[in-house]
C-alpha cells in the first residue's frame, strides 16, 4: 500500500515546506502572495483528506464509513478548490489596480460553489461518488463535473492570461502552459493507470513553486544594496492598505551629505555605510515597515498613531545629530536627513498620488529644510500636477511658435532717453491664462526644453530689430537673457553668431543677461562663451546682482560690462539706512571696475533721484513703462521722439 501514499505524502510535505516560507521569508505581502499560500493550503488539505481516506478503508469497519464520507467529500471540495484558486491567483496578478466586481465574483465563484453543493450532498445522493458494502468508491453519474470545473478554471486563467498578455513575459506564459499541460497529463495518467495514486495532488504542489517565482519573485521586492524592501515594495503595500480603505502613516526620510561619497570614501566603503544606515533605521521601525525607494531615500510606513509617528521620527534624528562612523574604517561622515510625513488616504487616496507625494516633497526640499521635520499636503500633489501640464503647454508652444516676446524699455540717465530695452518672453494659455516665467521657466529647464525656447526669443528679437531698424529709433542694443542651461552649452556662440548672420545684424545690438547662478555653474564653458561672442563685440550683463549668496568672485572673473541690481536691493535702500550704505558701496565698487550699472525695478521718482545722485547709469521699472508688446514698444519709441505712427509710415 506505500504506493499509495507515496504522493500524498510528499506533497504534504511539499507544499508544507513551501507554505512555511512565506511566513519565515523576507516578502511582501501581496495579494498575489495571499492567493498562493491560500492555493498551497488547499493542496495540503486535499493531500491531507485524501490520505485520512485511504487510512480509513484499509481499516475496513463499517462505523468508519461516516468518517470516511466526511473525508472523501473534503477531499473532492479541495479537489475543486485548488483549481479555482489558481485561477484566483491569475486574476490577482492581472487585476492589481483594480477590486474585484460582482461581474467577476460570479464567473470565478459560481462554477466552485454549485460543485461543492453535489459534492457535499453525495453521501446521500451518490452524484459525484459513494462507497460500496466493501469501500470501495465508486464515480457516480456526475463525477466527470469534477474534471469540467477544473477545465473551465484552467480554460478561465487561460483567458486572463490571454487577455493581460502584455502584462506577462515570455517566460511566464511558458511556465504558465507548462503547467496546465503537465497537470492534464497528470490526470490523463492517474486516470488511466489507478485513480487511487494521487500523483495530479504532488505535481501541483511541485508546480506551483515554479510558478509563483515566475509571476512574483520574493526577490524583486529586495533592494540589493541594503536587503530592505525596494519601491516596488513600498507600491504593494501602500496599494494593500488603500485597498483594504486602512488609515495609516508614511515617513519619507532622505539623507543629506552623500552625494560624491564614492569618490571621497571609495564605493566599498559607501557600500558598508549604506547597509549600516539601513540597518539602524530597521531597528527603530522594522524591517517589514522600511523600504528604500531610492540611493539615499526611504519610506516608512507606520500603523495610524501619531506618537508613533513622532517616536519613530526623533528617533530618526537623533541618529544623525553626531557623524556616522564607516564600518570598518577610521572615517566618519557627517549625515544630515530631511523628513517629511502624511497620512493616508487623508492625504492622498490612490498609491500614484502617494508615491508623487513622497518622491516630490523628498525631491524639492532646499538646503536650509536639512533637519527639518515636514508634513506633506495635497499643495504639493497641485504643484507637480500644475507642472506637468505646464509641459504640455510648453511643448505644444514650442511646436506651434505661440511665445510672445515683450520688450522693457530701460532709461539712460546720461542721455536722458530710452537708449535699451531687455525682452522678455510671455506665455498665454487658453486653459490656463497667463502663465508668468517665473512659473514656466523653471519647468522648462528642468525638462530640458529651455534650449529651442531660448533660441526662439533670440531669433524673435533680432527679427524685431532688423525689421523696425531699432537704431534709427535710438535704441543701441537689446539685453537678452541667456538661461542656465544655454550657458552650459559649450557651441553656445555658434548658435548665436548663426543666428545673428541670418538677420544680417551688427552683432553690437545684443547684450547678453547671465545669472550669477549661472555663471557659477558653467564656469570654463561660459567664459569661453563669452570670449568668443566678445571678439565679435557682443558683451554680457549680470543679472540679479545683490539676491541670494550675491559676492564679488562673478565681477572679478568674468568680464561684464554691465551689472544689473536687482529690484529688492533697491527697494531695501529706500527703507534701511544700511542697505542704503550697501547700495551706494556696491555702486561704487562696480563703477570703479569699468563697468555700467542698470537699476531693476525703479517705481518712484524718488528712488530715481537717490540711483541718479550715486551715478547709476541707467534706470529699469514700472515708472518709465511696464513689460510691453514689440508693437507697443515701437509706438512708445516713436511717442518719445514725436513721431506718430502715420510719420512713420511715410
Amino acid at each position: 500500500m506505500s504506493e499509495i501514499y507515496d504522493f500524498d505524502i510528499a506533497a504534504i510535505l511539499f507544499s508544507l515546506t513551501l507554505l512555511i516560507s512565506f511566513f519565515i521569508k523576507k516578502m511582501i505581502n501581496t495579494r498575489v502572495t495571499k492567493s498562493f499560500s491560500f492555493l498551497l493550503a488547499f493542496v495540503i488539505f486535499s493531500s491531507i483528506f485524501d490520505f485520512i481516506t485511504r487510512i480509513l478503508i484499509m481499516l475496513n469497519k463499517p462505523s468508519l464509513l461516516i468518517y470516511v464520507y466526511i473525508a472523501q467529500t473534503l477531499y473532492f471540495i479541495f479537489i475543486i478548490v485548488v483549481p479555482a484558486s489558481f485561477t484566483n491567483c491569475i486574476y490577482a496578478y492581472v487585476s492589481v489596480n483594480k477590486m474585484m466586481d460582482l461581474k467577476d465574483a460570479f464567473i470565478l465563484n459560481i462554477p466552485l460553489i454549485i460543485s461543492s453543493v453535489l459534492v457535499i450532498l453525495s453521501p446521500f445522493t451518490g452524484w459525484v461518488f459513494k462507497f460500496s458494502s466493501d469501500f470501495t468508491l465508486i464515480h457516480g453519474s456526475v463525477f466527470p463535473l469534477v474534471y469540467i470545473v477544473s477545465s473551465y478554471y484552467f480554460f478561465l486563467s487561460a483567458c486572463y492570461i490571454g487577455s493581460y498578455f502584455y502584462q506577462f513575459t515570455k517566460e511566464q506564459i511558458l511556465t504558465l502552459i507548462l503547467y496546465v499541460m503537465i497537470i492534464f497529463f497528470a490526470i490523463i495518467v492517474q486516470t488511466k493507470l489507478n485513480h487511487r495514486v494521487q500523483i495530479v495532488v504532488f505535481i501541483s504542489s511541485f508546480s506551483f513553486f515554479f510558478i509563483y517565482n515566475s509571476l512574483e519573485n520574493p526577490t524583486s521586492f529586495v533592494e540589493d544594496e541594503s536587503g530592505l524592501f525596494n519601491r516596488k515594495g513600498f507600491v504593494e503595500i501602500v496599494r494593500n492598505h488603500l485597498r483594504k480603505q486602512k488609515s495609516f502613516r508614511i515617513v519619507g526620510v532622505k539623507l543629506v551629505g552623500l552625494k560624491y561619497l564614492n569618490q571621497t570614501i571609495g564605493y566599498d566603503n559607501r557600500m558598508n555605510l549604506m547597509i549600516y544606515i539601513s540597518n539602524e533605521i530597521r531597528n527603530i521601525c522594522g524591517y517589514k515597515n522600511i523600504f528604500r525607494i531610492s540611493r539615499t531615500r526611504f519610506a516608512i510606513i507606520l500603523p495610524d498613531d501619531v506618537n508613533v509617528q513622532y517616536e519613530v521620527i526623533e528617533r530618526i534624528r537623533n541618529l544623525f545629530k553626531e557623524s556616522v562612523s564607516v564600518p570598518g574604517s577610521d572615517t566618519e561622515i557627517a549625515v544630515s536627513v530631511y523628513i517629511t510625513y502624511l497620512t493616508c488616504p487623508a492625504d492622498a487616496d490612490n498609491v500614484e498620488d502617494v508615491v508623487d507625494l513622497i518622491e516630490t516633497s523628498l525631491s524639492n526640499f532646499n538646503d536650509s529644510d536639512v533637519g527639518k521635520v515636514e508634513k506633506v499636503n495635497r499643495y504639493i500633489l497641485a504643484k507637480r500636477r500644475r507642472e506637468n501640464q505646464i509641459l504640455q503647454i510648453l511643448k505644444n508652444a514650442i511646436r506651434k511658435s505661440e511665445f510672445d516676446v515683450y520688450f522693457q524699455p530701460i532709461f539712460s540717465l546720461k542721455k536722458n532717453r530710452f537708449t535699451t530695452a531687455e525682452a522678455l518672453i510671455r506665455l498665454k494659455n487658453e486653459e490656463l491664462g497667463y502663465i508668468g516665467p517665473d512659473e514656466f521657466i523653471p519647468v522648462a529647464e528642468k525638462n530640458g526644453i529651455i534650449l529651442p525656447i531660448g533660441e526662439y526669443v533670440f531669433e524673435q528679437v533680432c527679427r524685431f530689430l532688423v525689421k523696425e531698424k531699432l537704431w534709427e529709433k535710438g535704441i543701441e542694443y537689446i539685453h537678452v537673457n541667456l538661461s542656465v542651461v544655454q550657458c552650459m552649452q559649450d557651441k553656445l556662440y555658434r548658435q548665436i553668431i548663426s543666428i545673428m548672420d541670418a538677420y544680417n545684424l551688427d552683432y553690437s545690438f545684443i547684450n547678453f543677461e547671465v545669472t550669477e547662478t549661472a555663471a557659477i555653474v558653467s564656469k570654463e564653458t561660459l567664459l569661453q562663451n563669452m570670449n568668443e561672442l566678445m571678439k565679435r563685440k557682443i558683451f554680457f550683463s549680470l543679472d540679479d546682482y545683490g539676491t541670494g549668496f550675491s559676492n564679488t568672485s562673478s565681477l572679478v572673473n568674468y568680464p561684464f560690462c554691465a551689472i544689473k541690481l536687482d529690484k529688492t536691493l533697491i527697494w531695501a535702500a529706500m527703507e534701511e539706512e544700511k542697505a542704503m550704505s550697501i547700495l551706494e558701496h556696491t555702486i561704487k565698487m562696480v563703477k570703479s571696475l569699468g563697468m555700467k550699472v542698470v537699476a531693476e525695478g525703479v517705481e518712484t521718482e524718488e528712488q530715481v533721484r537717490i540711483l541718479e545722485n550715486l551715478d547709476c547709469d541707467y534706470i529699469q521699472g514700472y515708472l518709465f513703462s511696464k513689460p510691453i508688446s514689440s508693437k507697443n514698444f515701437v509706438e512708445l519709441l516713436n511717442k518719445k521722439r514725436g513721431i506718430s505712427e502715420t510719420d512713420e509710415e511715410d
